[in-house]
């Protein structure tokens, strides 16, 4: 007996237990945490330490002690399943028999009052706890029951009530193994003050079928665990069969990852399985291997045990094949917690009342919706045989547990239990308590701002040789820590379908980079998502700051990429001004490694915004805290995940970037390009000669001899090859010859990816070596066609101002498309250059004939004969329309393709127009056609900032007389009376119009100064862009390509066509082109479109260049037209007729649009 009482013994060594001990079931439960036993990591829950079988049984008894353990099991201690291919007749078969919502019964908005069966009796439907927290309507409380109602056979209240799978859902499990021996274990003894307990237990499981009495040659250990109901358990220690079994390589989802996206959601279900792994049945074949001793005899177990290591992975291969159609968007799986979202928003109105049924006011919509989805996935569940605890359902709660985090409309927090845990510690009194309570509040970090700041006092008295002295100071930290685990913030996931920006707000300081993602929600709030930070090593500590900013930027964009990817728009938040520079200018900074931290962050697509130090404090505190208890310096893979993503897309802007920049500058007189008959090769080849034969040359002085024989140390000759030797690195072969100097040159650049100047440089010197090969590097780099038809370079001209002159002097048009309705599918629209006054008609086909209609009766025949008139060059521009202007002498200028900027005045009254349109049909596109002219009257009478008139006081020179004006007697009407002579109101329109020429005047003179700031404001943010020289005849060019901007599929096409060769300039500034076989271009080319082109080869014969039908535009002109007079030549203003500095919002907000979404097919979408 006092063996007995020494074996549950706390660990060797420790004082025996008294025998009164042993009634207790404490004793023989070495876990009291039901928890350790769920842990799908877990291969088995803590067994007894086996006792030593060489000795008798007697002394087995005595020397036997029970280790408790925690949730963790040393490694040393781990029995890992076996790596191999699964056997074939081990696979499980997973099907559908039938469809299970073919019998799903649908649910009625008017549902009836609960009635109790022999299953779900009332008090049982209490148990429930439906709308115990009063969250629920009565309508949609009775709802709610009837759903559980309809599909009670899912729920499970006690073991009678258990399901089990249906096997023509899932076969029969087959437990695969190795060859091995049978192992026969013996079993710890049982205490006798629960030895009834326990086997009241066995006959229950006996009866319900998990076990069956059998013959077997296997034998396992097994104990019991107190469950949290104070109930027994019995657990199988399964590890000699997790030993010989074959691995599934399934797993549970992340908690992380599970968690986050059922936050912020207006209500939860929550369902726990009654019975999980019980409720899947083994293979008869495999049922022996569970095989244990008990009182009733020898047993094996039916189903999957708990403890086996593949349970949890198949587990949650058939919760998530069932419930595959609701996965990830309706609800979720982790092993046996199933819990179900609910809508992301109360669908509110404009007071904010939650929308209802309208069929029933009772019930609100997205109760209504939810109750749908539980209604549904509980028939789902309950077609497969299993069942739910109805004790643990959390039923349409506002607010629920979802493994161990609580989820709420607020996002997700602490649980409560954690956050009480907390909260209740009591004072530190040792190093332990101090650890214990860090750690703690370790796991709720995620919620705590500046929670390295707030634990720095408590951690400091764990550090080696730490007095430990509790002042005020500590006392008010561990005090402060406890208030913020009780009001730690809600934390939201990443709404990656909305278009409110992500921010990404990042500090780095020598003890680690700090950083915290947020996103702004559609109240103009700011929702953190996650809180994170990386320790520093002693190398990267000693970076300079700037240095150590740019390291942690880019860091923190490589730690969280995988939640980065989808965002619409990312604004990165960081408080050192000179990144922005930096990142601008990466080939100023000398080091390589910094242009490849650089070439990193490029890759990312976002804005980047500096934040005052005193308002950067969240990730400045995760950045300025020391590493942790345990906490290690998380390894940096360098730079290898760059070179993954070069190789996969070939050539990254970043390189580009380093090709142009680095060429730019480089004057074509100096290139030295192979050529191998400079003085050092010449020194080389004398080297050469000297380390083969030994014969020294003969110099014309010892001093020139003395400097030669010294050159020679720095290299040496093997089997015919010279190599040049260095310090620090390997020898490199020294090249002469220029075929095989360009050769090298070929394959490092072309065969390699196409990197740029630096990468080719660095895979060069590593092995070769001859005279200026940077420089010949930098040459063919230059030259690769491949890289420049590639670049992602553009540039800009010096814009050209369109002065007004007078009214109707000038003139531009264009069509804009719109959805058919009754025959009717595009406006054609004209707009004055200084009044901004519009003309447009709905027309059933943009055709010339209808074009020059239009032209004639509303431009013509309304405001007489106008100077100029610009339009692109589509085909309703041609023909008909093209014979009315020159019989009317008319001169018509024709934008140059792909340069809409030239024709911005009308092209961005399309967008006003169009919003104006839309905005006005309330919903119902089909009346465009009949509220037109009203959009056209209601832009006419609107007052521009750019000239301070509307375009209808400039034409007619009074303010328009509007309903509103006669309706509430405004001084519009004052001076106009009944009964007035027709002198008095000839006298009162000539006082009227006395000012209009001089107000017309002023319009022009404001119009003008505005476009003047706007060109001031262009050249000013494009200064790096623009280029101010043009091309002469015969120079080579690329062509920027256009037509594919827009297109989904671009990444993979060229970005410039060429080489192209220059014929001449016009005289507006664009320039006409030709093949290099002579072939002209039919139109002329703007000139931001144009791209020198550096040839690799001097013989132009040899060059290889795009056909010059696919620079032109698909609407061409007759060839005459461009080899003609310069007046009728392509235009290249590049206007500023878009951007005035004091445009309606809505104008400035399109100006700042890309030219490519305001064109003409922009306007067709």
């Amino acid at each position: 007996m006092e063996g007995h009482a020494r074996m549950f013994g706390d660990q060797p060594g420790s004082p025996p237990m008294l025998l009164e001990d042993a009634r207790r079931p404490i004793v023989f439960l070495l876990v009291e945490d039901e928890s350790v036993l769920e842990d799908p990591n877990s291969e088995s829950a803590e067994e007894a330490q086996e006792a030593d079988e060489t000795e008798d049984e007697e002394s087995q008894v005595e020397d036997q002690r029970c280790h408790v353990y925690g949730a963790y099991k040393p490694v040393d201690r781990r029995v890992k399943p076996v790596p191999g291919v699964f056997p074939e007749d081990a696979r499980v078969v997973r099907q559908f028999p039938e469809d299970p919502l073919a019998s799903l019964q649908p649910l009625t908005p008017h549902p009836p009052d609960f009635v109790p069966t022999m299953k779900l009796t009332r008090e049982r439907m209490e148990g429930l706890k439906i709308n115990a927290d009063g969250f629920l309507w009565p309508e949609e409380e009775k709802l709610l029951k009837h759903i559980f109602s309809l599909n009670e056979k899912v729920l499970a209240f006690e073991e009678g009530d258990r399901g089990t799978f249906r096997e023509d859902y899932f076969s029969p499990y087959i437990i695969p193994t190795i060859p091995h021996v049978p192992w026969m274990d013996k079993n710890i003894p049982i205490p006798p003050g629960i030895r009834e307990q326990v086997i009241e237990l066995l006959r229950g499981k006996l009866e319900a079928g998990v076990y069956e009495r059998c013959q077997s040659s296997y034998r396992s250990k097994w104990f019991c665990v107190l469950k949290k109901n104070g109930k027994l358990r019995l657990v199988h220690d399964l590890q000699p069969l997790n030993a010989i079994t074959i691995r599934d390589a399934g797993l549970p989802p992340s908690l992380d990852d599970f968690v986050e996206p059922f936050a912020g959601r207006q209500c939860y279900t929550v369902l726990d399985l009654f019975w999980a792994f019980d409720a899947r049945k083994l293979d008869i074949v495999s049922r022996d291997l569970t095989a244990f001793h008990s009182p009733l005899g020898l047993l094996h177990l039916t189903s999957m045990p708990m403890g086996f290591t593949n349970s949890p992975a198949e587990f949650q291969a058939y919760m998530t094949f069932i419930l595959q159609d609701e996965i990830p968007h309706v609800a979720n799986v982790f092993i046996d917690d199933l819990p179900i979202k609910g809508p992301a928003t109360c669908y509110p109105d404009s007071e904010g009342n939650p929308e209802v049924l309208k069929e029933n006011e009772g019930i609100r919509r997205f109760i209504w919706e939810h109750a749908n989805d539980v209604h549904r996935i509980l028939h789902r569940v309950g077609h497969a045989g299993i069942t739910f605890s109805g004790l643990k359902a959390q039923v349409c709660k506002p607010d629920v547990i979802i493994v161990g985090q609580k989820c709420t409309p607020e996002g997700r927090m602490p649980e409560d239990d954690k956050v009480d845990k907390i909260r209740n510690w009591p004072v530190p009194r040792t190093v332990k308590d101090v650890r214990g309570f860090i750690g703690l509040c370790g796991t709720v970090r995620i919620w705590i701002k500046d929670f390295s700041e707030k634990v720095r006092p408590l951690r400091e008295l764990t550090l080696q040789k730490a007095e430990f002295i509790w002042d005020d100071r500590r006392q008010s930290a561990f005090d402060e820590l406890k208030g913020l685990v009780s009001s730690a913030p809600a934390l939201r996931p990443i709404d990656y379908s909305s278009s409110n920006p992500v921010i990404l707000s990042v500090d780095s300081s020598k003890y680690a980079v700090g950083f915290i993602l947020s996103q702004i929600d559609d109240e103009g709030k700011r929702r953190p998502a996650r809180y994170g930070s990386l320790p520093m090593n002693e190398t990267e500590s000693n970076y300079s700051q700037p240095k150590l900013e740019l390291y942690g930027l880019y860091r923190a964009l490589r730690r969280w990429r995988l939640y980065l990817v989808g965002v619409k728009t990312l604004h990165v938040e960081v408080d050192a001004k000179y990144i922005k520079g930096m990142l601008n200018e990466p080939d100023l900074q000398l080091n390589a490694t910094i242009n490849r931290w650089i070439q990193g962050i490029l890759l990312f697509d976002f804005k980047l915004v500096h934040v005052p130090a005193a308002q950067h404090k969240g990730p400045d505190a995760l950045s300025r805290r020391p590493l942790g208890e345990g906490e290690v310096v998380e390894e940096d893979d360098g730079d290898e995940w760059l070179d993954n993503i070069a190789l996969y897309i070939g050539t990254t802007p970043s390189e580009a970037k380093d090709q142009f920049e680095m060429l730019s500058g480089y004057d074509e007189t100096a290139k030295v390009y192979l050529t191998p008959t400079t003085t050092q090769d010449q020194v080389l080849r004398m080297i050469f000669r000297f380390l083969s034969d030994l014969e020294v040359p003969e110099f014309s002085t010892p001093r020139a001899r003395f400097k030669f024989l010294r050159k020679c140390h720095n290299y040496f000759a093997k089997d015919g090859v010279m190599y040049r030797r260095y310090a620090q690195r390997m020898p490199v072969k020294v090249v002469f010859e220029e075929n095989e100097r360009r050769r090298i040159l070929e394959e490092a650049h072309d065969q390699f990816g196409h990197k740029g100047v630096r990468a080719t440089f660095e895979t060069v010197q590593l092995r070769f070596f001859w005279p200026f090969y940077h420089g010949d590097v930098r040459c063919h780099v230059g030259g690769c066609r491949e890289c420049q038809i590639r670049s992602v370079k553009k540039v800009e001209v010096p814009l050209i101002i369109s002065t007004p002159v007078d009214l109707f002097y000038k003139v531009y048009m264009d069509v804009m498309f719109m959805p058919t309705v009754r025959g009717y599918n595009c406006i054609m629209a004209c707009r004055d250059d200084l009044s901004g006054v519009t003309e447009a008609r709905a027309l059933k086909g943009a055709s010339s004939k209808e074009v020059a209609k239009f032209f004639w009766e509303q431009i013509i025949c309304r405001y007489g004969a106008v100077h100029h008139v610009v339009t692109d060059n589509g085909s309703e521009t041609k023909g008909a329309f093209e014979a009315l202007v020159r019989r009317y002498r008319v001169h018509h200028i024709r934008i140059s393709p792909y340069n809409s900027k030239a024709n911005g005045v009308v092209g961005r009254g399309h967008f006003i127009l169009r919003e104006a349109l839309i905005k006005s049909c309330g919903g119902n596109i089909s009346r465009w056609p009949e509220l037109l002219p009203l959009a056209v009257f209601a832009d006419r009478i609107s007052i521009r900032r750019a000239t301070g008139f509307s375009p209808y006081f400039l034409l007619h020179g009074v303010h328009p007389v509007l309903p509103m004006d006669l309706r509430e007697s405004t001084f519009m009407v004052e001076g106009f009376r009944r009964n007035m002579s027709h002198a008095d109101l000839l006298a009162l329109r000539i006082r009227q119009l006395e000012r209009r020429p001089e107000d017309v005047a002023r319009a022009a003179e404001i119009l003008r100064m505005s476009r003047l700031t706007s060109k001031e404001h262009f050249e000013k943010r494009f200064a790096h862009r623009i280029r101010k020289e043009v091309f002469e005849s015969g120079d080579l060019v690329l062509v920027r390509n256009s037509a594919i901007e827009r297109e989904m599929n671009r990444k993979h096409k060229p970005r410039y066509l060429g080489p192209y060769e220059i014929v001449r300039r016009t005289q507006n500034g664009s320039y006409v082109i030709k093949e290099l076989n002579g072939d002209v271009s039919r139109e002329s080319v703007a000139a931001f479109r144009l791209l020198a082109y550096q040839p690799s080869d001097r013989n132009l014969e040899s060059l290889i260049s795009d056909p010059i039908d696919a620079v032109d535009n698909d609407e061409t002109q007759p060839e005459e037209d461009v080899l003609g007079s310069d007046e009728e030549e392509g235009e290249d203003l590049h206007e500023i007729v878009g951007k005035d500095s004091s445009e309606e919002e809505s104008e400035d907000e399109m100006d700042m649009l890309p030219v490519s979404q305001r064109t003409r097919s922009w306007m067709q979408g």
